[in-house]
């Protein structure tokens, strides 16, 4: 199985790293680097000042997909010239729109720090950790125009557990879904996984938590 992955921090490492080390091929990836900053920015920035996105995946010899968005022309080309068969992300601000939704076989699957559909949004950690929650999750759920709120193909509870901060929290949702992603790559290839929609009873939604003064 071959996989284009889209993300930054630690679930795009989380999702790299499970990929290879699971047996499976990292055809590309697109880092939100390429998002923030232009080419002529970024080419001096990974010289000087890299990220750490940038040294994660050099350090893996994978191949870094020159595109300025998910959605633009250049990333639709390199995606059909990788001959990926999925969409991993592991993270990202932009919705992706009709066509790139569409463009892989096994579809476009995002890795949700979440039992969805519990704490849709862009920050479960922090309302996990907010409500004092004893338990949360990973789901990774195929990819619809809407919000978190596609079919689950496969979810992991993880234990929050007294004190624990937010860092913590963080990498063990990431070790998580590190350890997750081989065998649904693995069952999707099988043709074994079967998608089951959320239940709109149990859906929850929060934003960005609040700035701090």
């Amino acid at each position: 199985m071959r996989a284009v992955i889209v993300g930054y921090d630690k679930m795009l490492a989380a999702l790299v790293s499970g990929v290879i080390e699971s047996g499976h091929d990292v055809a590309g990836v697109l880092r939100s680097d390429r998002v923030k900053y232009n080419n002529f920015t970024l080419f001096f920035k990974d010289i000087f000042a890299p990220s750490r996105d940038y040294m994660f995946l050099k350090s893996y010899k994978v191949y870094d997909i020159k595109a300025p968005s998910v959605n633009s022309k250049e990333f639709v080309r390199e995606f059909r010239k990788l001959k990926a068969d999925v969409i991993l992300v592991g993270s990202w601000g932009e919705k992706f729109k009709p066509l790139i939704l569409s463009m892989p076989k096994f579809g476009c699957i995002n890795a949700h720090p979440s039992l969805l559909p519990r704490h849709r949004g862009p920050n479960p950690y922090y309302w996990v950790l907010k409500n004092g929650e004893s338990q949360t999750g990973v789901t990774f759920h195929l990819m619809d125009e809407q919000l978190d709120r596609g079919p689950i193909l496969m979810q992991e509870a993880v234990t929050v557990t007294q004190n624990i901060t937010y860092a913590e929290l963080k990498a063990k949702c990431c070790m998580t879904a590190k350890l997750m992603v081989g065998e649904l790559l693995d069952e999707l290839d099988n043709g074994i996984l079967v998608p089951i929609e959320q239940d709109e009873r149990y859906a929850t939604y929060e934003g960005h938590p609040p700035e701090k003064n």
